[in-house]
């Protein structure tokens, strides 16, 4: 999904998958943007049972990313 991170054009992916801790999944968010200092990127994980109530937190982190 296209999106907007410090006010340029960034791309996030939603992974799943098998979490370390006691035999959970996790949903993990990838952020990046492509600057011409290089790549950046910001990844946010949680507990698949609690990603919905964290999702707001995230969407917070990400609109405070500033990027050099």
């Amino acid at each position: 999904q296209t999106m907007i991170v410090d006010g340029g054009k960034g791309e996030s992916l939603i992974l799943t998958g098998s979490s370390p801790f006691q035999d959970q999944r996790e949903i993990d968010t990838l952020i990046s943007v492509l600057r011409p200092e290089g790549l950046f990127y910001l990844i946010l994980a949680a507990p698949e049972r609690d990603y919905n109530t964290l999702r707001p937190v995230f969407q917070q982190i990400e609109s405070s990313v500033r990027l050099p």
